[in-house]
């Protein structure tokens, strides 16, 4: 255990009202979703579009982020319940939603898929710091025990080992490429392709993820030959073809 390591010991209720407990993460979860409504209605005043032309993209959203993450959970990882719930379906209910809005309310507004992905794909990134700061305050998803100075002891979990915090490393991850897709969006979208920025982003967060799931604990191991990767990794696969797919078009069309 690491001389410096950091002790976290949050408790993950705020309070109790009327015999209901408000928690850190669901009040970030709500704060993720007004989050994406202020930065719609931002989008909306840029493109000129009126911001009720967002409402049905917000709701299909939240319809395929739970869903998605509950099916992903079941038949990605082999749990046989919808009790947990897997970031890689929410992101493919995410991508399924978007195409559903783009092909019926987006399409009356001539908003593509990738149009939109374009732009809330940033939305998205910042959304999902929120998130794992709740899983954090939830002292869950730990990394792997470390000796490097920065290592936290989640004493929630009854583990005394410095862990990696890999629910911060995520969210500085999706913070940086967030902010950085937000500033090319204003600065560069008028002149960038359309995919560009979706494209990049999704290859950037998909090799991020495969590279921060060898310090996760909790992972399911899948021998390929001589190699072993996690079910997660796996995933990381596809979805980084699906931005390289993204990014190519995008190039071909300048």
């Amino acid at each position: 255990m690491s001389l410096l390591s950091f002790n976290w010991n949050l408790d993950p209720v705020i309070c109790s009202i009327g015999g209901h407990e408000i928690r850190w993460y669901s009040l970030l979860f709500v704060s993720s979703i007004l989050w994406g409504w202020f930065y719609a209605r931002w989008v909306a005043r840029r493109e000129k579009v009126p911001a009720e032309v967002y409402v049905p993209l917000l709701f299909w959203l939240l319809v395929g982020f739970y869903v998605g993450g509950k099916m992903g959970y079941r038949y990605f990882f082999s749990t046989g319940s919808f009790g947990g719930f897997s970031s890689f379906g929410a992101a493919i209910g995410i991508f399924v939603a978007v195409w559903v809005f783009s092909m019926t309310a987006g399409k009356r507004s001539n908003l593509s898929f990738l149009w939109l992905l374009d732009r809330f794909m940033p939305c998205g990134m910042i959304a999902c710091v929120l998130v794992r700061i709740g899983n954090c305050c939830n002292s869950e998803l730990v990394g792997i025990p470390t000796d490097l100075p920065w290592g936290v002891i989640f004493e929630r979990t009854g583990d005394m080992a410095a862990r990696h915090p890999v629910q911060i490393y995520e969210a500085l991850v999706f913070l940086v490429m967030g902010l950085l897709m937000i500033r090319l969006y204003r600065r560069r979208s008028d002149k960038l392709p359309v995919g560009f920025i979706a494209g990049l982003s999704i290859m950037a967060v998909s090799m991020a993820r495969f590279l921060l799931e060898f310090v996760k604990v909790d992972k399911i191991p899948v021998d390929i030959g001589q190699f072993q990767l996690h079910i997660a990794q796996l995933l990381c696969i596809p979805l980084f073809l699906f931005g390289a797919g993204i990014f190519i078009y995008a190039l071909r069309r300048k």
